[in-house]
Parts: structure tokens; sequence; C-alpha cells
């Protein structure tokens, strides 16, 4: 379960592009009605070229209306990165929580795709680290991967499945270096850290 601060919900776009094309729909049906009622009227074509005419402006008015109804709110720069990694002890359900930004989840799902066993969640501790844009990185010891995920409609949805490691990693550490997030390994200080995006590996990112 993801427990995230409370936020403005703006418009959905599904709901606003259904509005607009039924009115769309609704309009150009009004003009296909008068077209055909002029060519039934030839003694009334003019009148109807101009409510025909005037129907079009309605229409484009409407139009207009709807689209500038359906625009959201957008508030930027943004910056969602936390300062320093999370270090995450599952409980026996497998669930996690960090208290400093009010989120938990479950991770069983997470521990089977990359160990193929969710049975001893709790011996294994997740780092987790979240990037400038919003993003969750999360690895553990013994990962080969480390996983992007994107916070979606309560849930976190995966993003990308970044291997890092043949052997799987032995004391991992993310930090922030924007616009990277950084990953090295404790117990070898002399390696050169490997700089992960949402989309994998930075070039030049790892020797």
């Amino acid at each position: 379960m993801i427990t995230p601060g409370r936020h403005l919900q703006p418009p959905r776009k599904g709901y606003c592009m259904f509005r607009v094309i039924g009115v769309l729909v609704f309009r150009f049906a009004v003009i296909y009605i008068d077209t055909t009622f002029s060519s039934t009227h030839p003694n009334r074509t003019s009148h109807n070229g101009r409510h025909m005419k005037t129907t079009l402006n309605i229409f484009l008015c409407i139009l207009a209306v709807q689209i500038i109804g359906c625009s959201t709110l957008v508030l930027r720069p943004v910056d969602f990165s936390w300062p320093i990694e999370a270090t995450l002890q599952p409980d026996v359900k497998g669930n996690v929580r960090e208290a400093r930004y009010q989120l938990s989840f479950n991770v069983k799902a997470l521990l089977f795709e990359e160990l193929r066993d969710s049975t001893a969640v709790a011996k294994h501790t997740l780092h987790v680290l979240r990037d400038q844009a919003g993003y969750y990185f999360i690895t553990a010891k013994g990962f080969k991967n480390v996983y992007v995920f994107a916070h979606e409609d309560g849930t976190l949805r995966l993003q990308r499945k970044i291997f890092v490691s043949e052997k799987g990693l032995d004391a991992p550490a993310l930090n922030q270096r924007v616009p990277h997030i950084s990953l090295i390994n404790e117990k070898r200080g002399n390696e050169a850290p490997i700089l992960l995006t949402k989309d994998g590996i930075a070039e030049g990112g790892k020797k």
C-alpha cells in the first residue's frame, strides 16, 4: 500500500476528451441536418447558408470553451528527490514503511522477480532513493538489478529493470548526483560509481 501526501487532483484527461468529442458529434449532426434540409428546399438555400455559417461560429466557440475547460493546472519546476537513501527492512509479511516520506509498500513481488523466492522476506534490506523527477530506485544486497518504479494511481509501477552486476551487488548504496542516481559499492571504494537514470545506465556512468 502506498500512502502519498495529499495533492490536488486535476481533471481526468479521458473525461475531458469524451466531453469534447460529444460536443463535436452533436454540432456536426446539427450542421448535417441543416445542410440536408437546404438541399431539399432550394428556395431556402440563401437563408440556410447564413444559418449554417452562424451554426459553425457557435460550434467553434463551444469547442474553444470545452478545450479551455479541459486544461490542467501545472506547477513547475518540482523537485521530488530525497536527499539520502532510505534503508528499509521488511516485516514478515513483506511490508516496508518509510516514515519520513509517508511511503509504504509490499516487496514480495519484487523479491520474487529478482530472487525467485519471496518466503524469507525479512532478511533483505532494501535501498530506496527517489530522484528529482519522482522515480523510485530500489535495490538490495545480492541483487543483480536496480529497479525503477513510478508512482501511479496508488501503486508503484515498474518502469525499468537495470542490470548492474553479474554476481549480485555486495554492499550497494544509492546517492543523489543530479540529474543521476549514483550506485556505489561501499566495500569497494576504488570502483567508479554507476550513474543511473530512469532509462538505464547513463553514458559514461560505468567503467
